[in-house]
Parts: C-alpha cells; sequence; structure tokens
C-alpha cells in the first residue's frame, strides 16, 4: 500500500453521511470526482474515498455537486485494473 500526502480539489459525487467504526468514534464519509490529466492532452476522472473525524460537524456542508478542497492522508489501493 502506498501512503502520501495530498490535497486534493474535486465535486462531491454523494451527500455525506455519518458513519461509526468498531471504537464507536464518528466520521464523515464521500466520495470525491477528481479529474487528472490523461495522455493527449485529455482528462480522465478518478474518485476518491474521503473520510473525516466529524468532531460535532454537520454533513450539510458536504453536498452533492459542491467543488470542495481536501488536505490528508492518501492511501491508494487496487480495484480491479486500476489504482
Amino acid at each position: 500500500m502506498i501512503k502520501c500526502n495530498v490535497t486534493v480539489c474535486g465535486v462531491i459525487g454523494r451527500d455525506a453521511s455519518i458513519r461509526t467504526n468498531k471504537e464507536g468514534k464518528s466520521f464523515l464519509v464521500f466520495p470525491l470526482r477528481v479529474m487528472i490529466s490523461a495522455t493527449e492532452g485529455k482528462t480522465a476522472p478518478i474518485e476518491v474515498d474521503v473520510s473525516k473525524e466529524t468532531a460535532g460537524e454537520e454533513t450539510g456542508s458536504y453536498r452533492n455537486s459542491t467543488r470542495v478542497e481536501v488536505q490528508g492522508t492518501m492511501f491508494l489501493k487496487h480495484r480491479g485494473d486500476r489504482i
């Protein structure tokens, strides 16, 4: 697994939701669509799964089709033929 610190700009793909992990801590989750440069000047979309500790935050700020910038640690994992 590859791990790196990133700043990513993209569009939220679905309204954020709050989930709870095994330890009982709640966190915010949403998919982020990011366009990356591909060959011959074209762009290709990728989807980044974002999770964030909530600390009492509301999901209203993280609505579908909202453009956001997120900073954090990215973990790259294989999903089918793509990373």
